[in-house]
């Protein structure tokens, strides 16, 4: 889970105050149970803090990316274009589709940009249906699943966090 679980599955399924009262006592249980929580950031030890039991420790691991040197293999292509990337599953909530909308915005202010989205998922057909959509079939590179995806990101100019959150 990103924030925590308990507001992801309100979200998720419309769930009223009595379900989400309910569920957050079902995960207080079952996180009372445990005594040492890993987090990746303050942020998601901050969204989820109220679940944990009293005297809980907790330690933050950053969910960091490390890109090994590079090896010439890996190096970007000779164009001039922007070059912007994303990795991750499709689906709603990693929101892909923002990025194609900004790639169809600064290609009607002519710039030249081309978009790597790495990764794939269910809603990688409604994303290329929508580069089709925008005419920007040239300019967006669907890599799929990857071996070490910030390979690929590493030869790109820009990184672009496209999550909802």
């Amino acid at each position: 889970f990103n924030d925590d679980p308990v507001s992801e599955l309100a979200e998720r399924f419309g769930l009223k105050p009595a379900a989400v009262r309910s569920l957050t006592a079902w995960y207080r249980r079952l996180f009372s149970e445990v005594k040492n929580y890993v987090f990746v950031s303050e942020y998601a030890l901050s969204k989820s803090k109220h679940l944990l039991p009293d005297g809980a420790r907790t330690l933050i691991l950053p969910n960091t990316v490390r890109l090994p040197k590079t090896t010439g293999d890996e190096k970007r292509p000779a164009d001039d274009k922007l070059i912007l990337s994303n990795v991750g599953h499709f689906d709603e909530r990693k929101n892909q589709r923002l990025l194609i909308e900004i790639g169809h915005q600064l290609r009607q202010q002519g710039r030249e940009v081309e978009i790597w989205l790495i990764g794939d998922g269910p809603e990688r057909t409604a994303c290329e249906r929508l580069v089709s959509e925008r005419g920007l079939n040239g300019s967006v590179k669907f890599w799929g699943r990857q071996q070490a995806p910030w390979q690929r990101v590493a030869q790109s100019d820009l990184y672009v966090h496209t999550a909802l959150n």
